[in-house]
């Protein structure tokens, strides 16, 4: 039941104009369900139910106090402590995105600090080990509700099961989708870890699904590759399927994915790796993205996505790719002024070691070090 009223409140995407008898029935329950102290309402769901009930809980926190919806998130999250009702990887990651997102996080508490510490150390790593099936979407989920929940423990154990050659195929999965393909190597960029095999893997799943992919998930991926300098021959690939697009691939590129994708270009060049440099079908593609750039105008881009895009024409200039920007000169007037703001914030950002939702440190850190390295 609390599923059902979850579900019905997603899918009229009402917010605060929810129906009141939607409002008080979530309420009631979720008043029900938590009980007291000496009650353990979750006792008898399995792990399906853990998870959905999570889910749940996520879009009716707003219906019940929120004393109330921490006790029943962790009379959920103690059920999977007990390593009894969660049987699986899919489960398991949905129990902690829906928790996650109801603000059962781990900066304030102890106990939920402990929850994520055992799934990530000990609990994935057993499925993976024991051979349990598991989806690209499901590997993302699990790094998306980490990030969500601020967890900040050791990620070494889940990422070497992510990295295994049995668990990296998930990606190339006939049923994967191009999403979180991306959503994995974003997401694997966000948690600090890095391995190779994660980007290579996604890199080539990417090619295999282009024509699936909107722009959104290249640009994710393409933006994880920059913040670690990776690069290998599957990128070159991709660049030149993003150059090749059609008019309808290009209309799901908005003026932040078109930036991400020219950022994403211009870290790589300009901190001089090698291969990312010598590549043709790379610098190709920065020379579209610049052209769709300067056809959308200004009013496409916000003052980060200005910001980023001058810094992407000022590497365009100093490697003689062409005029970058300059085919519009009001977007460059306006992405020029908008860089100098947008410096300031990075000096902050890396002064009081405090990133923004959007753009992690690791971005800030290399943008820092190529700044620093051409003298800009």
């Amino acid at each position: 039941m609390l599923y059902d009223l979850g579900k019905a409140l997603n899918k009229d995407k009402l917010g605060d104009r929810r129906p009141q008898s939607i409002s008080d029935a979530a309420g009631k329950l979720i008043r029900l369900l938590a009980g007291d102290d000496s009650v353990q309402p979750a006792e008898q769901l399995d792990g399906k139910q853990l998870s959905l009930s999570a889910w749940a809980l996520s879009q009716l926190k707003a219906c019940c106090e929120p004393n109330e919806a921490k006790r029943f998130g962790l009379s959920l999250a103690a059920q999977m402590l007990s390593n009894t009702a969660v049987e699986d990887w899919r489960s398991l990651s949905g129990l902690l995105y829906g928790l996650a997102k109801s603000g059962i996080g781990c900066e304030s508490s102890r106990e939920r600090q402990l929850l994520f510490t055992v799934a990530v150390s000990q609990r994935l790593p057993e499925l993976s080990i024991n051979g349990d099936k598991c989806s690209a979407q499901d590997v993302s989920i699990t790094l998306l509700a980490c990030l969500e929940a601020g967890y900040d423990g050791d990620m070494q154990p889940l990422m070497s099961g992510i990295a295994s050659p049995a668990r990296v195929s998930v990606l190339n999965a006939d049923d994967a989708k191009a999403q979180a393909v991306s959503n994995v190597a974003w997401a694997h960029n966000r948690m600090r870890c890095y391995d190779a095999a994660v980007y290579s893997t996604a890199s080539e799943a990417l090619l295999l699904k282009f024509d699936k992919c909107n722009g959104q998930n290249v640009a994710n991926y393409f933006i994880a590759c920059a913040e670690v300098c990776h690069w290998d021959g599957s990128m070159d690939n991709l660049a030149e399927l993003v150059s090749m697009q059609s008019k309808q691939q290009w209309s799901t590129w908005n003026g932040q994915v078109i930036s991400n994708s020219l950022y994403a270009w211009a870290v790589l060049t300009a901190a001089g790796h090698s291969d990312a440099t010598a590549s043709i079908s790379f610098r190709s593609m920065a020379q579209v993205l610049f052209k769709q750039a300067s056809k959308r105008g200004s009013l496409a881009f916000n003052f980060q996505d200005l910001g980023q895009s001058f810094f992407a024409h000022q590497v365009a200039v100093r490697n003689e790719l062409g005029g970058g920007l300059s085919a519009n000169e009001k977007l460059l007037e306006h992405a020029s002024v908008s860089y100098d703001a947008y410096l300031s914030r990075i000096k902050g950002v890396l002064k009081f070691k405090k990133a923004t939702q959007q753009v992690s440190m690791a971005s800030y850190s290399v943008l820092a070090m190529v700044l620093k390295r051409h003298r800009w």
